[in-house]
């Protein structure tokens, strides 16, 4: 194996965020993950430093990032799984509540950045997690909203970070499967549409699954990634095209 990485994980504690974290682990690497789950299904180990909060505010962050620093000081690698519509589908959603969904998608990172980029090693790496909702406008008002804000985030601070020997990066995923998740849920209540979903608007013909994608992030955690910084790369399947 090669060098060993410092790898923060916000939203390890399930999803591709969990996947990632066992990847590496495998490898070796040294893990600290940020979760707002209690129990998280990754067999323990030294090198793997979990924390448990669930980021509610700003407050949260920070208190955090000081834990985080107590036993790591500097980072290879901030990869953020986090997100979601927070079950907030009206079009007419309160500013309120749209400030709640702005916060759990971009917010957070914004925060995490701007307390941990001094923590960046040269020639590190910021990995997001945008969506294919901002193309599609397929998703709620609000999660629309701010994953856009999230890429339009990443393409501003790829140009200034790119100076700093620093590239971030958004991964736009399309539909994929794992347990739990929303494409789960959807198959599980709803077989007939979920087929449909499958048969319409994914070209492959073939729900694309966490193991399928995890690959092509470790893969970015391990090499020069300066050149995509300040990218929206596309990871689904053709599935935007086929609209």
């Amino acid at each position: 194996m090669g060098m060993k990485l410092n790898l923060l994980i916000v939203g390890g504690g399930s999803s591709l965020g969990l996947g990632l974290a066992k990847q590496m682990v495998v490898e070796g690497h040294n893990l600290c993950l940020i979760t707002g789950k209690k129990n998280v299904d990754l067999v323990p180990s030294k090198n793997v430093k979990v924390i448990s909060n669930k980021l509610e505010n700003s407050d949260d962050v920070r208190e955090v990032c000081v834990d985080i620093l107590k036993e790591f000081d500097s980072f290879d690698v901030i990869f953020y799984n986090i997100g979601g519509g927070l079950g907030m589908s009206d079009t007419m959603i309160s500013f309120n509540d749209l400030n709640k969904v702005l916060w759990f998608n971009f917010g957070v990172i914004q925060e995490f950045n701007r307390l941990m980029i001094p923590k960046i090693k040269p020639s590190g790496k910021i990995i997001c997690i945008g969506s294919i909702a901002t193309r599609q406008l397929i998703g709620s008002l609000g999660y629309t909203i701010a994953k856009t804000a999230l890429e339009t985030y990443v393409r501003f601070l790829g140009k200034e970070l790119i100076s700093k020997k620093i590239s971030i990066m958004a991964l736009s995923i399309g539909a994929y499967w794992e347990k739990g998740n929303a494409m789960d849920r959807l198959k599980r209540k709803k077989p007939a549409f979920y087929n449909d979903f499958i048969e319409k608007r994914l070209p492959r013909k073939k729900m694309a699954t966490t193991e399928e994608i995890i690959p092509f992030i470790s893969h970015f955690c391990m090499i020069d990634t300066s050149i995509l910084s300040g990218s929206i790369i596309p990871m689904d399947g053709a599935e935007n095209i086929s609209l």
